[in-house]
């Protein structure tokens, strides 16, 4: 996985949250949601040198908005997120790519993997349609800098019981421009609390570089490590 692109689609639900004034120019909510991976990202093409074989995960947001027209306003945006990682799939894509090389023999391949992290730090510019007294349609557009964690993790590989291979790849993090497209429905309850359901895009070209991976031939006794 060399230069997957991060492309994830996000539903989430605000806790009630507290309005600075009673007029609400501003707010500040919390949410926390389902994350969804796509595109490469979330590929589990063994072939796909950026396939990510990410899981769908969690993702949490902090927000301040502030709204300085009645149908315009600035939100700056916290937001945090971790995607596992389908080590089951790999494992089946590893075994298959290793007994193609020895026909007859089935190779057995464990992984183990951490899980992927991803956020940033936005802002950007949101809109408010009213739709009712009380409900409100936000659609926005955020930019900022994302960053996103390449876990750590261990494939070995056997012919029965006896060690063939392992392969240790190291953490990386990294740092590039993201941004979100989105929109919300916004229920006023009361004067200062509100529920928020919201649909976003959010991607960043997550390019992790010098990531460094050791290879461990059980069988020659040889150790050989790479950049990639």
């Amino acid at each position: 996985m060399k230069t997957p692109f991060l492309l994830l689609s996000l539903l989430f639900l605000s806790i009630p949250a507290r309005a600075q004034d009673s007029s609400r120019r501003s707010q500040l909510s919390l949410s926390l949601g389902l994350s969804l991976p796509h595109g490469d990202y979330w590929s589990t093409n063994f072939n796909n040198d950026a396939a990510g074989y990410a899981t769908q995960g969690l993702v949490f947001d902090l927000a301040y908005d502030y709204r300085f027209h009645p149908m315009l306003g600035f939100t700056a945006m916290m937001r945090s997120a971790a995607h596992g990682f389908d080590v089951y799939a790999h494992a089946r894509d590893w075994s298959d790519y290793l007994s193609s090389s020895t026909p007859g023999t089935r190779a057995m391949v464990d992984v183990q993997s951490g899980a992927y992290s991803a956020g940033g730090l936005l802002a950007g510019m949101y809109a408010s349609v009213p739709l009712l007294e009380n409900l409100q349609f936000q659609p926005r557009v955020l930019l900022g800098l994302g960053t996103a964690a390449l876990p750590h993790q261990v494939m070995e590989a056997s012919a029965g019981t006896t060690p063939r291979l392992t392969v240790i790849r190291a953490p990386a993090a990294t740092f590039s421009f993201a941004w979100i497209l989105g929109a919300s429905a916004q229920l006023d309850m009361t004067q200062k609390i509100f529920g928020r359901l919201s649909l976003d895009a959010y991607g960043t070209n997550a390019r992790w570089r010098a990531v460094q991976e050791w290879s461990i031939g059980h069988a020659t006794g040889t150790v050989t490590s790479k950049f990639y």
